[in-house]
Formats: structure tokens, sequence, C-alpha cells
């Protein structure tokens, strides 16, 4: 049975959103490498950005992380697709990053999107889906 898990965890990030990609290729670094180690706590505290944060909650992201190691277990390999998009707005920086991720047995398609609001760049969303075209459809992009 084809498993698919969209996490629609970004609603600011398409209203407010060019340059910078360094630190949020750093970040999405950092979630990866946490993720990958099961250090909920610390992406939740500390990478995931404080508006959306408030919007979502943090339950919302740990069920996030559960129902990825649930249905996929743990990311073997990783690799980024196809470059990056950004946007600058109001003096907010908007970024989104694709990745291809295997699991035993599965290709995961993942978008992230990161936000600096000036304080450095955290984490707005994040997207997972087993068909690429489905992730692109429901995700969205930046303009």
């Amino acid at each position: 049975m084809k498993r698919n898990l969209l996490f629609i965890l970004t609603s600011l990030s398409f209203l407010i959103t060019s340059c910078g990609v360094g630190p949020a290729e750093e970040t999405a670094d950092e979630f990866h490498k946490k993720l990958d180690a099961g250090e909920y706590d610390y992406i939740v505290e500390n990478l995931i950005d404080e508006e959306i944060m408030n919007e979502t909650g943090a339950e919302v992201w740990y069920t996030m992380f559960d129902q990825i190691e649930a249905l996929w277990g743990k990311a073997k390999e990783r690799k980024q697709d196809f470059g990056f998009k950004s946007n600058m707005n109001n003096g907010v920086t908007t970024v989104q990053l694709d990745y291809v991720v295997e699991f035993e047995g599965y290709t995961v398609y993942e978008r992230i999107f990161l936000v600096d609001r000036g304080k450095g760049s955290k984490i707005s969303g994040v997207f997972m889906n087993e068909s690429k075209a489905t992730l692109e459809s429901q995700a969205g992009s930046l303009k």
C-alpha cells in the first residue's frame, strides 16, 4: 500500500518571503541530524520559527516525528534535490529546499520551508510524500 504523509505546517511562508540560502541550508542540515538522532525536543525548542510554533503548537510537530518513524523508519540517505528557491519581502527571507530521502524500501520527497525574520533561519514548514507530483501539488512552492 502506498503511504503518503503531508504536513502542512506553513501558512505565513507564502506571504512573507532571496539571499542568505547558506544559513537556511545549515538549519536544514541541523534539522536532519537532530531528526535522525531522535532529538525532537531540540528541534521543537530551537529550530522551528516562533510564529509558526504559536500557530501550530508543539504537539503537531511531535506527531509528525512519530508518523515519519512509524511510516518509514529512520532515513538512510538524504540528498538535496534541484537547488533551492528564495524570496525576500519586507526584510524577511523565505527559502524552499527540496530533498530526496531514502528509507529502507521507500523513497520520500521532502520540501522544507525556512524563514529568517532577522534572528536567524528557522523552519516554518515540512512536507513529505512518496509521490513527487503529490508533494508538488500539495506543498506548493515559493513564487
